[in-house]
């Protein structure tokens, strides 16, 4: 993952990637992303992602602060769970926005 600069206002850049069905637009992989709770996203959001066979991973917002940093959490086909941080940051050139990624639980079998 990493951090990346994008020249946009950070309500703009954070509005982009706080909507989980919009990540496909910015992900460097092939990505669906189904909103499964409607309303405005705030902690407890819940999507659904990808197939694998038949399957729906499932995505729920862990933490949100507008402007800030948000997290959510992946729990996938296969039993694995992973866990996002995005954090933004005004900065001269736009918007520096940071995303990490970690393996929480993997399932073997």
């Amino acid at each position: 993952m990493g951090k990346t600069t994008v020249n946009a206002p950070i309500d703009k850049v954070f509005e982009a990637v706080s909507d989980l069905t919009r990540h496909a637009d910015w992900a460097a992989h092939p990505i669906s992303i189904t909103v499964e709770t409607e309303g405005p996203v705030m902690i407890g959001h819940t999507y659904s992602s990808g197939k694998s066979g038949n399957k729906l991973g499932r995505l729920q917002v862990t933490e949100l602060e507008p402007n800030d940093h948000f997290r959510f959490q992946v729990v996938m086909p296969n039993g694995w769970e992973l866990e996002w941080a995005i954090t933004s940051m005004a900065n001269d050139e736009g918007t520096e926005v940071d995303r990490k990624v970690k393996v929480t639980k993997i399932r073997c079998t």
